[in-house]
């Protein structure tokens, strides 16, 4: 399961803010936690970053409420 990042800041409450580097974001971004997406294992060559825990955590309690969890 995969989340799109976004650096359009559209002021939508279920978007969570990263900043630069983290990811290894080169510009601040948003986490678009309502487009949650199942993608192949097979497409991810190489790790790109990681996310800091308080975003990760602030990312999952997100789309836990989307899905009613």
């Amino acid at each position: 399961m995969v989340l799109p990042i976004s650096t359009s800041d559209r002021r939508i409450a279920t978007h969570v803010k990263m900043a630069v580097g983290e990811a290894g974001q080169t510009e601040e971004g948003f986490v678009k936690c309502e487009e949650l997406r199942s993608v192949s294992i097979e497409r991810f060559a190489t790790r790109v970053g990681a996310v800091r825990a308080e975003t990760f955590t602030t990312v999952m309690r997100n789309v836990s409420v989307l899905l009613g969890l």
